[in-house]
């Protein structure tokens, strides 16, 4: 049964009641270079007290996984540090955003980044957001176990293997510029901290 969520980065204090009147049950959230848009352990906290299910992406720029395998595994070491601060479970995966219109010259590298991602967290934990081509081109080369695809730059193609589908972009909600998502597979990467008393973020 397919479930709907969203995404963001930058917030000023989350509303759970407005993610919930849309009938969101996940959130998807960033880990990167820029403390002011990622993901914290409060706010993981508040959206798992709330009931909903939890997953992460790292994106540092939108071209960055042009840079290869070293880069990929840089990068798959600061998103561990960080998603493990916000208590998300060791075994769960990170998805890596490829943002951008790529190329097929643009692909191979993207593949030598995702193995250099591999290579830190281990293939079963490497996920890849893009469009059609790039999340198509990745699951054929065994690249990426998991699979968030926009509709940007799928031109009405969706790969079926996607575990999430990103369908509609800048969208408010309470306040937040939100993407809205649909989930195709049971498992595609949440988690959830266990209960404890609301904090605010």
């Amino acid at each position: 049964m397919p479930r709907e969520g969203i995404d963001y980065a930058w917030h000023n204090g989350v509303d759970t009641d407005a993610f919930r009147s849309v009938g969101a049950t996940f959130v998807v959230r960033y880990l990167s270079h820029d403390p002011r848009k990622n993901l914290s352990a409060a706010e993981a906290q508040v959206l798992s007290d709330a009931g909903f299910d939890v997953a992460v992406v790292w994106e540092s720029s939108a071209r960055r996984a042009c840079a290869g395998q070293p880069a990929g595994a840089a990068d798959a070491h600061a998103a561990a540090v960080q998603a493990k601060a916000c208590g998300m479970p060791a075994a769960r995966p990170i998805y890596f955003g490829v943002d951008f219109d790529a190329g097929d010259g643009d692909k191979p590298k993207i593949v030598d980044y995702l193995q250099g991602a591999a290579s830190v967290l281990g293939a079963k934990r490497v996920g890849v957001y893009g469009g059609y081509w790039v999340v198509k081109y990745c699951f054929d080369h065994s690249a990426a176990r998991f699979g968030w695809q926009t509709y940007a730059w799928s031109a009405g193609h969706r790969d079926r293997r996607a575990q999430l589908y990103q369908h509609e972009n800048g969208v408010t909600i309470g306040g937040i510029s939100c993407d809205r998502d649909t989930a195709y597979a049971a498992d595609f990467g949440q988690w959830r901290l266990p209960p404890q008393c609301s904090v605010d973020v």
